[in-house]
Formats: C-alpha cells, sequence, structure tokens
C-alpha cells in the first residue's frame, strides 16, 4: 500500500534527523537521552540503572538529562523536527 510505504519513508527521515539532532549533543547527554527513552531499541531506563551504568549519582544523571532535553527544545534545535509535528497533526484532522 502507497500509504504504508508513505509512512515507513517518513519514519525513516524522522530518524534519521533525530540521529542528527542528537548528534549536536555532547556525548553523555545524548546517551543518557537515549537509554531514558529508548531511542536505541533497548527499552526505558530508569535514572537508577543510568547512574548504575555510568558510575555516577542519580543527580547528575537527572542533570545531564534536563541539560539535553534543554537543548533540544532550543528554538534552532526544535525547528529541526517541527515538521514531523505538523505532518502527524495533519494525518489526525
Amino acid at each position: 500500500d502507497i500509504g504504508d510505504a508513505e509512512k515507513e519513508a517518513e519514519t525513516d527521515f524522522l530518524k534519521n534527523d533525530l540521529e542528527d539532532l542528537l548528534d549536536t549533543l555532547l556525548p553523555r547527554e545524548r546517551y543518557i537521552l537515549r537509554m531514558r527513552y529508548g531511542l536505541d531499541d533497548n527499552g526505558f531506563k530508569t535514572l537508577r540503572q543510568i547512574s548504575g551504568m555510568l558510575g555516577v549519582p542519580e543527580e547528575s544523571v537527572r542533570q545531564y538529562e534536563q541539560r539535553g532535553i534543554r537543548k533540544l527544545r532550543h528554538p534552532q534545535r526544535a525547528g529541526y523536527l517541527r515538521e514531523y509535528v505538523s505532518l502527524e497533526m495533519d494525518d489526525q484532522e
């Protein structure tokens, strides 16, 4: 079905663009966001789990996570994925 092929292509483009966006973060911010939100297909991890893997306090993990999210929300970066949100909104109408 053409609709399914379009959706699959759109998903692939989104994944690639998300990778490009994450590559703008510091390595630790990128790693923590990947683990927290299951972006590597390994499932979501808690602050405690990531803390144990990195050998740092949970508070440090939380701070890196927040810093990474704040950077991703910056208008220059956020605009990078905005078209996907508007496409999704159009599909729901």
